[in-house]
């Protein structure tokens, strides 16, 4: 029985995000202590060499090491500077931490004399739209990626987004680096050590119409930007906010946004925006962003 009929017959495929990015993509490209990491490297300098002007960072010339005799490399997934910054000794290296808590999927750092820093935000089935991807990445920039070019000069950035081979196409506009998932499987497809979660990668690759998401969940659909609360707040008191609208689960009168005004969690919470001056027409989780900043002047 191969994986596909095990999922057919058992338990359904895993659609959730974070399980390819946190187990099935380290699982594979840091198998066997990153003896074959190199393959991803030329994924991503193949994408870099394709950017206008062409990237002058050769990722293929990079050194990286994981032995008894030392480490120069840090692979997290799911990271947050600004929960990691959290010990005395890192609040005095980071005096300027990040003010939201963005969270690149996958954060791999290279140390030497100039440090490499690639950060890579990915999507498998989720609905996203291409202005959403452009926004998120942006927010990381000016979050983590920017201040750390400040603590470390030098730092040298590659900043990449990891997406099905359907969706890159539809983004077919999109400035920065796009490996897909199925250039990972190409990949590592006879890595031995990797086999297992090379076959999982290869099934959800193969299930991708069937399970990527569309028809009634619009989450992100509509989105034209993402913001936190603050920023809506300052750009529309300031009359520099091209947005319209706002959308939370429950709409205006909903539970999650009179809460995110109750605690003060709406200054970081992010939401989707939109320049539709009818929210109506969006859809019922949609209200008016004059609405949202009267809310939150009154509480």
């Amino acid at each position: 029985m191969n994986f596909i009929e095990l999922c057919e017959r058992r338990l359904p495929l895993n659609r959730k995000e974070r399980y390819y990015t946190g187990t099935v993509f380290p699982a594979i490209v840091c198998t066997e202590d990153f003896k074959h990491f190199g393959r991803c490297l030329k994924l991503l300098n193949q994408e870099l060499k394709r950017q206008s002007p062409p990237s002058q960072i050769d990722l293929e010339a990079e050194s990286f090491e994981v032995s008894g005799s030392g480490v120069n490399i840090q692979f997290f997934t799911e990271y947050s500077l600004a929960e990691s910054i959290f010990t005395k000794e890192a609040k005095a290296r980071f005096p300027e931490p990040p003010e939201t808590n963005e969270t690149p999927d996958i954060m791999i750092l290279i140390n030497a004399p100039a440090p490499l820093l690639i950060a890579i935000e990915a999507k498998m089935y989720s609905a996203v739209s291409e202005s959403y991807l452009r926004d998120e990445m942006g927010h990381q920039t000016s979050a983590i990626l920017e201040p750390l070019k400040k603590v470390w000069p030098g730092l040298r950035v590659v900043h990449a987004a990891l997406l099905p081979q359907p969706m890159k196409k539809q983004f077919c506009e999109f400035p920065g680096p796009v490996i897909t998932w199925d250039a990972v499987y190409e990949a590592y497809k006879d890595v031995a050590s990797a086999h297992y979660f090379v076959e999982v990668l290869g099934t959800a690759i193969s299930q991708y119409e069937d399970l990527t998401s569309r028809g009634v969940n619009t989450f992100l659909r509509n989105a034209e930007g993402i913001m936190s609360g603050q920023e809506i707040l300052d750009s529309s008191l300031t009359g520099t906010c091209r947005f319209q609208a706002m959308g939370r689960a429950g709409g205006r009168y909903g539970r999650k946004l009179i809460n995110d005004i109750i605690d003060g969690h709406w200054r970081k919470q992010r939401y989707e925006v939109n320049t539709s001056g009818d929210p109506k027409t969006i859809g019922s989780n949609w209200f008016k962003i004059d609405d949202f900043v009267k809310l939150v002047k009154d509480l």
